[in-house]
């Protein structure tokens, strides 16, 4: 039984991916892509400062030190992403 479920764990992972992927294919046909994109990047960029701020002050200080090269990132990794 020990045996089955490296494969068992393959096989639920691809069809818990297949779903995934039919489930938002039919709920994102009818937005817009670049609001997907604006709200994905927007709701990331909000909750991740967030917990930093709330998290780690001093490393969130050090992040906004830094502003400019963090909007960089933000920006080239949403055009890779596009």
């Amino acid at each position: 039984m020990a045996a089955l479920l490296g494969p068992c764990m393959v096989l639920i992972f691809c069809f818990s991916q297949a779903f995934r992927d039919v489930y938002f294919a039919n709920l994102f046909q009818g937005l817009d892509f670049f609001a997907v994109i604006a709200i994905a990047f927007g709701l990331s960029t909000l909750i991740f400062g967030f917990l930093t701020a709330a998290r780690s002050p001093g490393d969130f200080t050090k992040l906004r030190k830094h502003a400019r090269i963090a909007v960089a990132m933000n920006i080239t990794t949403a055009l890779a992403w596009i």
